[in-house]
């Protein structure tokens, strides 16, 4: 059976062999590529309750599709979906402190591009959320909006204070809990001072709150939410007593999709426990348990624009453990595709494909890039199901078999170039695939992976010569052959998706083989066409283009 893997490891190893014979430039310069992702997204004029959203123009873009909503709540109470011609949209109607995200998707003509990452954003200076505590509407008069929010926390009792406003003769105060949706913890109050005592706070518990003046002429604008954690005793697991005490003085330090997370150190500790979650999701699909010697952690994965929390609990001598203390909440990086951008002179690989595709399997490849020491590759289910699915994982060679996949189903995968442990490519666009509904054709058993002895047997096979012309073809294309063998092969051509199209068995005459391709039922396209046997693989790009 070890002849079996042959097809598929010569391809898993580089032995792509893209002809010397008919070159042509790729890709023609008539062809209508892939749609590209519209980059550099940003958010400018963030005031008053609106936004401009932009992005850098593509390059024969016809429109741009955009979507926005509101990461505040789940599901969502804030959307929109619109088309634009230009690179820039305004957004309105936006909530102060609130968390907001959107994206763009290019369209070229009848093409279109994959999605931008998104983008998130806090909207300031609008008009908050809340009803009562003197209406919800804009300001009036010369009433100024309220700033310099503070909020100190000690034993479930806070005391939010702010700047005094000149003319100000009451202030309206609302509070809420931003751990539950709907808020469980809900305050509207007013004052005529500057302060104000908020008890009967949870530890660990995520609040805020907003103010606005009430003036002789009028009443302000609300101000922007201001964010403060409760505190206290435990919060999951109480302490064994002793003077064993919590850490205090947590702190997130954010690089990238990393974080370093630091606290104060404790006195007789020998250990620290830390929890790690991210609030976004409900139940949290982010949750990690460590323990740590040191007085700080780093914690990776992290994904832009998420609010993660972490808390951290004292281990000291004869088994004893303080109190949790309470949760410290830090966002993820803002803006950017997790991952960040590239460093350096690292290249991006190009030409990603998803090959021999079955109905539980496929292959993933990309053009070597020169200088790395190993890739890195995402991999998610388009269509949502009872489990997500999603792996991330490194590898050193240009290629990676994907198994356990479900039939019928699509999926999308993205590459990174890593140059050294601190340089890297910017990552690819998502490349979209289907499975099969079926297994396609016999080689199921060739996709199964090959143990390191197979693997080095096999990188010694002497390479065929494979010629395609014309490329690109229109109607015809003359395909030929030569050291393949005695032993029958197959040729196979599929599309970009991983689809046969066409499959045939060719028998050469003294290792050789030479015969035309009818190409008249394709669309225009970018196709990849196999040759091969149990010994060796060739593959090569067909371009179809009849304008």
């Amino acid at each position: 059976m070890q002849t079996r893997f042959f097809s598929i490891l010569l391809l898993v190893f580089g032995l792509w062999s893209f002809g010397t014979a008919a070159p042509s430039t790729f890709p023609p310069s008539g062809i209508c590529l892939a749609c590209d992702i519209a980059s550099g997204l940003n958010v400018t004029d963030n005031a008053g309750g609106s936004a401009t959203l932009n992005w850098a123009a593509v390059s024969g873009a016809t429109s741009y599709e955009v979507e926005a909503q509101d990461e505040q709540n789940n599901p969502s109470t804030f959307h929109i979906e619109t088309t634009v011609t230009g690179n820039s949209y305004v957004l309105t109607g936006l909530q102060a402190g609130v968390l907001y995200k959107f994206k763009v998707r290019t369209h070229c003509g009848g093409d279109k591009s994959d999605w931008s990452e998104w983008f998130f954003f806090t909207a300031s200076g609008g008009n908050g959320g809340g009803t009562g505590g003197g209406g919800n509407g804009g300001g009036s008069g010369d009433c100024a909006i309220p700033s310099g929010l503070t909020a100190s926390v000690s034993g479930g009792t806070a005391t939010l204070n702010w700047a005094a406003v000149q003319g100000a003769v009451k202030y309206y105060i609302e509070v809420e809990d931003e751990q539950n949706n709907p808020s469980t913890f809900h305050l509207e109050d007013s004052t005529t001072s500057t302060t104000y005592a908020l008890p009967g706070l949870q530890a660990g518990v995520l609040y805020k709150f907003k103010v606005r003046a009430r003036c002789s002429s009028g009443q302000s604008d609300w101000s922007a939410w201001l964010f403060f954690n409760g505190s206290g005793g435990g919060n999951g697991g109480g302490g064994t007593g002793g003077d064993c005490v919590a850490p205090a003085g947590l702190t997130a330090a954010l690089s990238g999709t990393s974080a370093t997370l630091k606290w104060n150190g404790v006195s007789g500790a020998v250990q620290y426990d830390i929890e790690i979650e991210d609030e976004q999701n409900v139940p949290s699909n982010f949750h990690l348990e460590v323990s740590s010697v040191d007085t700080f952690y780093v914690v990776t994965g992290l994904q832009s624009g998420v609010l993660y929390k972490f808390k951290v609990r004292t281990r000291c001598a004869a088994g004893a453990q303080s109190d949790w203390s309470a949760w410290q909440y830090f966002n993820g990086t803002l803006g950017g595709p997790p991952g960040g951008g590239g460093t350096g002179g690292c290249a991006k690989p190009t030409n990603q494909f998803a090959v021999n595709i079955t109905s539980n399997s496929a292959l993933l490849t990309w053009d070597s890039v020169p200088g790395v020491i190993s890739y890195s590759l995402e991999v998610e289910r388009i269509q949502q199901g009872a489990n997500p699915f999603q792996i991330t994982t490194t590898v050193t060679t240009n290629s990676y078999l994907l198994t356990g996949l479900s039939p019928n189903t699509r999926y999308k995968f993205k590459v990174r170039a890593n140059c050294s442990a601190t340089t890297h490519s910017k990552w690819t666009g998502w490349r979209k695939f289907k499975t099969a509904t079926n297994l396609v054709g016999n080689d199921d058993s060739a996709l199964k992976s090959a143990t390191a002895d197979d693997r080095s047997s096999l990188t010694e096979v002497a390479s065929a010569t494979l010629r395609v012309w014309p490329n690109p073809a229109a109607h015809t294309t003359n395909v030929q052959i030569d050291g393949l063998g005695a032993q029958t092969a197959t040729l196979r051509l599929y599309d970009l998706n991983g689809q046969l199209l066409l499959q045939q068995n060719i028998a050469p005459e003294q290792g050789s083989w030479n015969g035309q391709i009818q190409l008249s039922d394709l669309p225009n396209g970018i196709y990849l066409l196999h040759i091969g046997n149990e010994q060796q693989m060739q593959v090569r790009k067909l371009v179809v283009n009849k304008w």
